[in-house]
């Protein structure tokens, strides 16, 4: 996975900002991969529990974990609607559409490295 620092770096590079624009867009950049993050971790801490349930994993542990993640998926959806409204005004939408497309491309890539890495569940008609 990128680091914090790499990922800046393709934003940037991706933006081409002039001085002015950049002024206005770093700082709400800041605002929202802390947000972003905050997300994250908490996404880390259901796979952690996943891993630690693997081998015992319930139904209702099932459950619980998906309707988690599913919740998390949804505050990233709001936030994403969220800066993309800021980023928009500070802006202009097409920068946002240029923000948000580099800015889901590299989620992508961090959500199939985690998805690769996981085990798959097996039922128990299934072993």
């Amino acid at each position: 996975m990128a680091s914090r620092s790499q990922k800046q770096q393709i934003v940037k590079e991706t933006m081409q900002l002039d001085e002015k624009q950049a002024a206005l867009f770093w700082p709400v950049y800041t605002e929202y991969d802390t947000a972003l993050t905050k997300i994250g971790d908490e996404r880390l801490a259901i796979i952690q529990e996943y891993a630690a349930n693997f081998m015992t994993m319930t139904n209702e542990k099932a459950d619980q974990l998906a309707k988690q993640v599913m919740a998390l998926d949804d505050q990233r959806n709001e936030l994403r609607r969220k800066y993309d409204e800021q980023v928009s005004k500070a802006l202009s939408p097409v920068l946002a559409a240029r923000f948000f497309q580099v800015e889901n491309q590299i989620q992508l890539l961090v959500d199939l490295k985690i998805a690769a890495n996981l085990p798959i569940l097996e039922g128990p008609d299934q072993k």
